[in-house]
């Protein structure tokens, strides 16, 4: 389905027309609460295979343990205000950080924590000298990556980046392009398209102040065959066969 179909049939569930809205900022309204609708399409994809709309950067580091992803100087930023100029879609959720071998193909996972005492010790010497991959350890604290020991190379960054609409970054979907001629393209997933709407209409019945159980009933339904067919996703096959690492 594309924008216009998604809208269409988000009106046929409120019961309302576009031009007769429930008030003078409709239209609006209406796309926002449509926009919020992908984001929960998104997100409940992600919670079964956040590698499908993930996003990789190479970040590089100069013997230093910290990077801010929302700085102006820093050469990646991913985070922070728009504004700002963010050089790649903003992250939403933080997959991994990969090491890269002599072929730019990523090596091995960097673990990650929670806890800043989890990142001891600090100021140690660079690992090239003194410590394998496996000791290396970050924490992401607000914008900023912050590791145990100095990094001297580059490393991949693999997140989610936020389906908010970001022309300049040609990421997201513009759910303003919903006009009678207008095909704006969503995603693959187009056979669960109509859940789109389905979110968007539950939050407008929440705006409304009332209930509406056929709304949260076949919601609840298309959720259950969505999270069916996710087990095994597009590549029905690849979650049937277990990779074996030397």
């Amino acid at each position: 389905m594309n924008v216009t179909q998604i809208k269409d049939l988000f009106l046929s569930y409120v019961d309302e027309t576009d031009e007769g809205g429930p008030a003078p900022n409709w239209t609006t309204m209406r796309r926002n609460l449509l926009e919020q609708g992908y984001f929960d399409f998104v997100d409940f994809i992600i919670r079964h295979d956040d590698f499908i709309f993930r996003q990789e950067v190479d970040i590089a580091f100069a013997n230093t343990d910290v990077y801010d992803l929302a700085a102006a100087g820093s050469a990646v930023r991913i985070m922070g205000n728009p504004a700002g100029g963010l050089t790649h879609g903003r992250l939403w959720r933080l997959i991994n950080i990969t090491t890269l071998d002599g072929n730019n193909n990523p090596s091995q996972i960097i673990p990650s924590t929670r806890r800043l005492d989890a990142l001891a010790p600090f100021g140690s010497p660079s690992f090239q000298m003194l410590r394998p991959w496996f000791a290396a350890s970050f924490i992401l604290k607000g914008s900023v990556l912050q590791f145990n020991i100095d990094l001297n190379q580059s490393l991949r960054v693999f997140y989610v980046p936020s389906p908010r609409y970001n022309a300049a970054l040609g990421i997201g979907v513009d759910w303003t392009a919903d006009g009678a001629a207008q095909t704006t393209y969503v995603d693959n997933f187009e056979a669960w398209h109509d859940i789109i709407a389905l979110f968007a209409a539950r939050r407008y019945v929440i705006m409304d102040g009332q209930s509406n159980p056929m709304v949260d009933n076949l919601l609840a339904a298309r959720k259950m065959e969505f999270g069916s067919f996710m087990i095994k996703n597009i590549d029905a096959d690849a979650g049937s066969r277990v990779q074996v690492v030397y």
